[in-house]
């Protein structure tokens, strides 16, 4: 690992979301990296709250659908001639506030792009791209299959990557459900279903993908 002034920086992407904050978690737990939470309202409330909780953490603002507030955050962590490495926890929605959290596969995949060249434009280390189980069959929801398509478009990027297909997320379908866990189990798509991990264990994957690294 560097030096301890030398830190790696990891961005984490979506930082007050179910993933995101998983991400910020863990890694702060951990220790090893300085960590960059990005989100698009830096002045709501979940976003004001993150640094503190998490004392140290920076927030910057960046939107999915805005590549170039993207991009802007992705340098953050670099002042002018460092060589710091920066690492990104990257992930997409289908579901986008200005959608008004309506279902649109067809725009999460053109913010995926964006957000891949902003990675490639800024000369990230490392990017690790949350993705979904099973996107890349034939039969996959069309909010699945998306993120493939950002997959695809992140393995031709020339970037260094890795990919996690995590399965359907406790916290979400009970959240959905307003049931506990175990009642939500009858409302998964048959795509899914019998397929459950706590959100947190996308975090560590993560974290090891890049400890591997150090």
């Amino acid at each position: 690992m560097p030096a301890a002034d030398e830190k790696p920086a990891v961005v984490v992407l979506g930082a007050t979301g179910n993933q995101g904050s998983n991400v910020v978690k863990h890694l702060y737990a951990a220790g090893w990296c300085d960590i960059f939470a990005v989100t698009r309202n830096i002045s709501d409330q979940r976003s004001q709250q993150l640094p503190q909780v998490f004392p140290g953490v920076t927030m910057l603002q960046g939107d999915f659908e805005d590549k170039e507030s993207l991009a802007a955050a992705m340098r953050g962590p670099r002042a002018p001639g460092s060589k710091r490495r920066v690492l990104v926890f990257a992930m997409t929605t289908p579901c986008l506030a200005s959608s008004g959290y309506a279902v649109d596969a067809d725009k999460e995949i053109v913010c995926g792009y964006a957000m891949i060249e902003a990675c490639h434009e800024t000369k990230v280390d490392h990017v690790v791209f949350s993705s979904v189980a099973n996107c890349d069959r034939a039969d996959a929801p069309s909010y699945h299959q998306s993120k493939h398509k950002v997959e695809e478009k992140l393995k031709k990027s020339g970037l260094p990557y890795t990919i996690l297909r995590p399965v359907s997320f406790l916290e979400i379908w009970a959240r959905l459900a307003q049931f506990r866990y175990t009642l939500a189990l009858s409302l998964f798509h048959p795509f899914t279903r019998s397929f459950l991990k706590p959100v947190r264990t996308s975090a560590m994957r993560a974290s090891r993908a890049w400890s591997r690294e150090m």
